[in-house]
């Protein structure tokens, strides 16, 4: 490898190589525990659909017999492409000139310093490639769509709607204004009885709904309603004989009570990122909100793990870089050089990933806060 790889003395192949061997970026994010990694060798993919439902019982033959074969439940096929994910971070003459400045001294102060100059770059890259895995898996299981648009894509502008195929029969809203799940409505709205409605509409058409997933906002509404309250406290009387005041139950209280109930239990999404647009301007956003940053959505699913994160190799990782360092985890390649005029040290990050849903006809989507069209 050529030394004009790096200008920074503190980082070359092996350095980074290690640092990745002890680094975890995984555990900030959430949509892994959703939409798990999986390779595929192409850029051009398709992922089947379709309801895993109940059991299929076998059947009772006749010994000597043939065995009675059973269809598989697929409705269909989403095709979709993988997205080319890129980040980038440039140390500039001035920052090269401060690096060894700092270089010089020997104090601790100093080498932590030296430390987020050499390997905040190369952080920044591998999180900012997760964090639009994490924006699109937000925005996926909060509405079953989303849009790429000049506030929060600095690349692509999507012309039509990016729709996961959600069947419309899935896509619910409440019954009435006076229903639906804010605070202003809190003395008015119901949401265990919509709990149950839900649950009981996808049992019927074989489907056994486990988690309710919200952001935190959504359970402040939630957890805020008179009737969750009477539920739970109803709830731990049959259960204990136990009468509570009229407070707001905790997540751990309220789940105790759905699970007393048959019901499913709720997740809370608490994922926060930062978009920057082409004007460097920054936005920090909730993945769960929508395009309009409304916190309106709230989602029944039958398991955690309802599809895949599709993931190839880059280009560049399949050809290399001359005189550049690159190494990869959590399936994002870091490249790093240097340019001489001006000096400057660039970190880049690659990831080619598309969430592939493929649980969407099992899912249920609620939008609280209409009751006339979902998402109006």
């Amino acid at each position: 490898m050529s030394d004009n790889s790096t200008l920074i003395t503190g980082i070359k192949q092996k350095e980074l190589d290690g640092y990745f061997q002890k680094r975890d970026y995984g555990n900030q994010f959430y949509f892994e525990k959703f939409f798990p990694w999986r390779w595929t060798p192409s850029l051009e993919n398709s992922v089947l659909v379709g309801k895993q439902g109940l059991n299929v019982a076998a059947d009772i033959i006749a010994f000597d017999s043939s065995t009675p074969e059973k269809k598989r439940k697929v409705a269909g096929k989403i095709d979709f492409d993988l997205a080319a994910i890129r980040i980038k971070r440039i140390m500039s003459e001035t920052q090269i000139n401060e690096y060894f400045t700092y270089k010089a001294y020997a104090n601790s102060d100093a080498k932590r310093r030296i430390g987020e100059m050499v390997y905040g770059d190369v952080d920044f890259a591998v999180i900012g490639c997760l964090a639009r895995c994490e924006w699109m898996f937000g925005q996926v299981l909060s509405t079953g769509y989303f849009n790429l648009s000049t506030t929060n894509n600095n690349g692509v502008v999507t012309q039509t709607t990016i729709d996961f195929g959600v069947p419309a029969g899935n896509r619910e809203v409440c019954s009435a204004a006076d229903q639906y799940w804010t605070t202003g409505a809190k003395t008015t709205n119901d949401p265990i009885s919509v709990i149950e409605t839900i649950t009981a509409e996808a049992r019927e058409s074989g489907v056994r709904l486990k988690y309710i997933l919200m952001n935190r906002s959504k359970f402040s509404a939630v957890r805020a309603s008179s009737a969750t309250i009477d539920f739970v406290n109803g709830q731990l009387l049959i259960d204990s004989g136990v009468v509570q005041t009229a407070m707001k139950p905790s997540i751990a209280s309220l789940n105790a009570a759905l699970k007393g109930a048959g019901l499913p239990e709720i997740v809370i999404i608490d994922s926060l990122i930062t978009l920057e647009d082409e004007a460097h301007d920054q936005t920090n956003v909730d993945v769960w909100e929508d395009s309009s940053n409304a916190d309106r959505y709230v989602t029944f699913v039958p398991d955690l793990n309802v599809g895949n994160m599709y993931y190839c190799n880059t280009a560049e990782e399949l050809v290399g870089k001359k005189s550049a360092i690159q190494s990869k985890t959590n399936n994002v390649l870091v490249s790093r050089w240097a340019e001489h005029d001006p000096a400057a040290e660039i970190t880049q990050g690659l990831l080619n990933a598309f969430p592939g849903f493929a649980r969407k006809d099992e899912a249920w989507f609620l939008d609280t806060e209409s009751h006339t069209t979902y998402g109006a």
